[in-house]
Order: structure tokens, then C-alpha cells, then sequence
């Protein structure tokens, strides 16, 4: 487990130098304790691309935490809890797992500020994105779709399943940005071709797999929850696949429902009072 350093008496804590975590041969932990606010300037990351290397960052702030144009933070997790977390244009978050973010007063998000979660290579499933906090700003992007499905030398790799995204606020949300979960694109894309006719199938279950060339990643989920200090709480459940299946100029391949997900609606969060299913497109 590594510390970093704890300024206890500074007013705000500017880091402007990278920081590189070392590759060793199991996960690092490390676990930050800063008594202001923080500014960063900079990379935080491991020189290697995950999985190779696996960092999971615990970053525990006692004021804000303001991320400037063109920082950036890489690592396996992330679990981050301050006054409020600022991301200006250009910074990104790209965690390979799953991000926490636990902010009490303003989680804001400038355009073309991205938090990326999973679905960094090809296959790879779509991580989970966790904030709570008061306010909620979003004008950039959150992003925890599955990496697309591959093709190599005759042998294709489907593509990921799309992540969990969950929002939690107790004031204001505004949303001018993009919540993207949805599944990796089918490899195949327009050169898929059905086993079979599909005007002759009926709507059952069983015709809506095709193993050969049904390659597209599951539908994500992106969960809203506002839960008011009156003691209101309002949950609206999105289900969402709005870049799944493969492409064609024929127009019933469009039509096929590709990589359909099993509901378990005993798994809905109890706040839940409305649920939407977005579909192929």
C-alpha cells in the first residue's frame, strides 16, 4: 500500500509534476489523504496500459477537486470522495473497472471533459460509473460502453457488454452531455449475413440468436436517482443499446435484435418508478 503525502497545513495542494505508479507483479493499492483542495495539472497513471499493470486508487479529499485542461488519471479503479470535483475541457478519467465519486456539494463535467469506464480494448465489457453528490453537471461525457468486437485471421472476438452507470443527487441535474453505455459493435458489421431466411422466422426467443454472426455486445444501464433532504426519492432506469447490432443496406438485417439481455426486474433498484428501454439503431 503507498501513502502519498499529506500537506495538512497547505491551503491548496497544486500537482503539476506526472505521477507514475510502478508495474509489479499484483495489484497496487495506494490510499491519498489531502486536508485542501487540489489542483491537477498533470498525468497520473502507469506507464504500461492496463491489465498489465493494475492500480487501484483511493483519493480521499477534504475540500475540491479540480482536474485543469489535459490532466488526466489512468488507473484499474478509482475511488474518489472531496467537496466537489471539477473537470475542466480536454481532462479525462479512463479507469479500466470502476469509478466512485463521492462529492457533497458539485460534480461538474465542462465539455469535452470524458470519464471513461472499461470497453478500452476490444471485447472488454463496460465498466461501472458511481456518483453521488448534490449537484450534478454534466456538459462532456460519461462513457462505459463495451469495446467493440474484432476480427483476426478468420477468428472474431464479440463485442463487450455495456456497463452500469448510477447517479445519485439531492438538488439540481443538468445534462447537456452524453451518458454512452451501450454494447460493442457487432465485428461483422454490414458483411454479417443471416444462417438463415429471416422472413421465415416466427418472434420467438429462439430466433432472435444467430451464434455465427450475432456479435454485439448487451445493453448497458444508466440508473438516475434523486433522492430530495424532504425525503423524495424519484428513480428513472434507462436501458440502453443505441449503437448494438450489425449494420446492412438490407433493411429486415437492421431490424434484428442482437445480443438480447436477460431482466431481472427483482434486481431494480426499490427507487425505481420508471423504466425505458432505448433500441438498436
Amino acid at each position: 500500500m503507498a501513502t502519498g503525502p499529506q500537506p495538512y497545513h497547505s491551503i491548496e495542494c497544486v500537482i503539476s509534476s506526472p505521477i507514475e505508479f510502478p508495474c509489479v507483479n499484483a495489484d497496487l493499492y495506494c490510499v491519498w489523504e489531502l486536508a485542501k483542495d487540489v489542483v491537477l495539472q498533470t498525468t497520473v497513471g502507469t506507464s504500461v496500459y492496463p491489465p498489465k499493470c493494475r492500480v487501484h486508487l483511493s483519493w480521499l479529499v477534504h475540500g475540491s477537486f479540480h482536474m485543469t485542461s489535459n490532466s488526466s488519471i489512468s488507473v484499474t479503479s478509482l475511488d474518489l470522495t472531496a467537496l466537489d470535483l471539477f473537470m475542466d475541457d480536454a481532462s479525462l478519467l479512463t479507469i479500466e473497472e470502476s469509478v466512485v465519486v463521492n462529492v457533497s456539494r458539485k460534480f461538474r463535467l465542462d465539455q469535452d471533459a470524458t470519464i471513461i469506464s472499461g470497453g478500452s480494448w476490444p471485447g472488454h465489457s463496460g465498466g461501472h460509473v458511481n456518483v453521488t453528490t448534490s449537484s450534478f453537471i454534466l456538459h462532456g461525457e460519461i462513457r462505459a460502453s463495451g469495446g467493440e468486437g474484432i476480427c483476426i485471421d478468420g477468428k472474431c472476438t464479440p463485442g463487450g457488454n455495456g456497463g452500469l452507470v448510477t447517479l445519485l443527487y439531492t438538488s439540481v441535474a443538468t445534462e447537456t452531455g452524453s451518458i454512452v453505455v451501450s454494447g460493442g459493435a457487432n465485428p461483422l458489421g454490414s458483411a454479417a449475413a443471416p444462417s438463415r431466411d429471416l422472413t421465415e422466422q416466427d418472434d420467438t426467443d429462439d430466433a432472435l440468436y444467430f451464434p455465427s454472426d450475432c456479435l454485439s455486445g448487451a445493453a448497458g444501464q444508466v440508473l438516475r436517482i434523486f433522492a430530495s433532504n424532504k425525503g423524495v426519492v424519484d428513480g428513472y432506469l434507462v436501458i440502453s443499446n443505441g449503437f448494438n447490432g450489425p449494420t446492412s443496406s438490407t433493411s429486415h438485417h437492421t431490424q434484428r435484435r442482437c445480443a438480447a439481455v436477460v431482466f431481472d426486474t427483482d434486481s431494480i433498484d426499490p427507487s425505481v418508478k420508471r423504466v425505458l428501454i432505448q433500441g438498436e439503431s
